[in-house]
């Protein structure tokens, strides 16, 4: 678990998290004595911890994670939705090493030629809000109403 601030923003997020949603799985990925440190005694049922050990540094270039970092806390995450073990993998760390990874191991849909990506800005974290960019697929018709 990186990001700019790291797991003493990210842990504490995500078990607020979790204690919101109590349906849902949490897996926290990253480095042993930095999640065992911000977690404390006290988490969730629904949240486990899954140990990896390296970390993709906010200054990693995408292709040198991609190559060097096989077990960073980003590529285990995304391995996990690969083999079904998770729906989604969240991440607040470098967005260009996460979008490489992802499309290197979990490849693009079939007719797909972009990965979706989000978007979110600080007026839109203060409303609860954010955008999510799916690209149509090539080989679909589009089924909205024409303008005319």
């Amino acid at each position: 678990m990186s990001g700019d601030h790291g797991t003493s923003v990210s842990v504490p997020a995500a078990l607020a998290a979790a204690r919101e949603f109590s349906d849902v799985r949490f897996t926290l990925i990253g480095r042993q004595p930095d999640l065992e440190r911000e977690l404390g005694t006290a988490s969730p049922s629904n949240v486990s911890c899954l140990f990896a050990a390296d970390v993709v540094e906010m200054t990693d270039h995408p292709r040198e994670a991609l190559r060097r970092k096989k077990d960073s806390s980003m590529r285990r995450a995304i391995d996990l939705v690969k083999a079904h073990d998770a729906h989604a993998c969240v991440s607040a760390g470098n967005t260009g090493a996460l979008m490489a990874t992802a499309q290197f191991v979990l490849k693009m849909l079939p007719g797909w030629n972009a990965p979706p990506s989000y978007r979110s800005s600080r007026r839109a974290a203060a409303t609860r809000t954010c955008w999510i960019w799916v690209p149509t697929p090539r080989a679909l018709p589009c089924s909205c109403p024409s303008s005319r």
